[in-house]
């Protein structure tokens, strides 16, 4: 009996040592899987934080972006006031030059038609001018006509006057 109790006793300590040998096993095991899982933990946990700093970095863009694009929209805004401000100064610029363009083509006109005045009144003077000449030429030729026929009166009055004294 004491034999079998100590083949019993036996393989309950084999039986105890196996099981004893098992839970070690399995500690480790459960010690490796924990220690694995708390890696892989730590792996998400830094890709959270990695994913949570690249999401928070991409809002920051995306709001500086958004700033940027309302900005930029305002400057579009502001340069299409000033093209339209510019549109206008020229479209009144155009209108000035068209009016001054057509000043400028009626005093062109005033100053041909005038040209045209002042050749005709230059045509005039020639011709008065030369009547002038002829009246200045016929007035010296009656002139001397005149001179010639007060000569010849003085003349006759000294002739007669020297047969009146020589009748006499």
């Amino acid at each position: 009996r004491e034999e079998s109790l100590k083949e019993a006793a036996t393989k309950q300590a084999t039986a105890d040592r196996k099981h004893v040998h098992d839970l070690q096993k399995q500690v480790s095991d459960l010690e490796a899987r924990f220690s694995s899982a708390a890696e892989d933990a730590g792996t998400q946990r830094e890709k959270v934080v990695d994913g949570s700093l690249a999401l928070k970095l991409e809002c920051e863009a995306r709001m500086r972006a958004e700033g940027q694009v309302g900005e930029l929209v305002q400057e579009n805004s502001d340069l299409k006031w000033k093209l339209e401000d510019a549109t206008q100064s020229l479209a009144a610029l155009d209108e000035r030059h068209s009016g001054a363009i057509e000043d400028l083509t009626m005093h062109k006109e005033t100053l041909a038609s005038r040209d045209s005045r002042v050749a005709t009144l230059e045509r005039e003077v020639s011709v008065l001018r030369a009547k002038v000449a002829g009246a200045e030429d016929v007035s010296r030729m009656e002139r001397e006509q005149r001179e010639d026929w007060e000569n010849r009166a003085d003349l006759l009055a000294r002739a007669k006057d020297e047969a009146e004294a020589a009748l006499q």
